[in-house]
């Protein structure tokens, strides 16, 4: 909904999801809104997930780049996601297995990864995270 609204780009940049989540949220009178992390670290970002916060995170699951909603953490520390593209081939920059289906709700992704995929541009030297914690107001 939000691509076909907004375009594919638009979302990409983290300002940007920011502002179209919170303009989203208050005309759908919604009681929560998005506190944007530039500069994460794998550590925030775990202690993030791990406190229960629903976490929108950027990451290179893409040649282009990739947005998805983190959930969770099961009993191994790999990630529950919602995937709006389906299953992720958990290759870096590795792209999507092709499913006849776009029903990524509850996808388990291997936490090695799915952290290369948020905090590297080359799948091994570190950059810092982009994310988006949901909080309720």
């Amino acid at each position: 909904d939000i691509t076909e609204e907004w375009g594919k780009d638009f979302a990409q940049d983290p300002e940007n999801l920011n502002y179209l989540f919170n303009v989203i949220s208050t005309d759908h009178f919604l009681r929560v809104t998005l506190n944007t992390t530039t500069e994460g670290t794998l550590d925030s970002f775990r202690s993030t997930v791990n406190a229960g916060f629903i976490v929108i995170v950027h990451g290179y699951f893409t040649n282009y780049g990739h947005v998805l909603v983190v959930t969770g953490r099961n009993s191994d520390g790999d990630y529950i996601v919602n995937d709006p593209a389906g299953i992720w081939t958990e290759r870096f920059r590795g792209g999507y297995e092709p499913s006849g289906s776009e029903d990524g709700k509850g996808i388990v992704y291997q936490k090695e990864y799915f952290e290369a995929a948020v905090s590297t541009s080359d799948g091994a030297g570190f950059m810092p995270l982009w994310y988006h914690t949901l909080v309720e107001l």
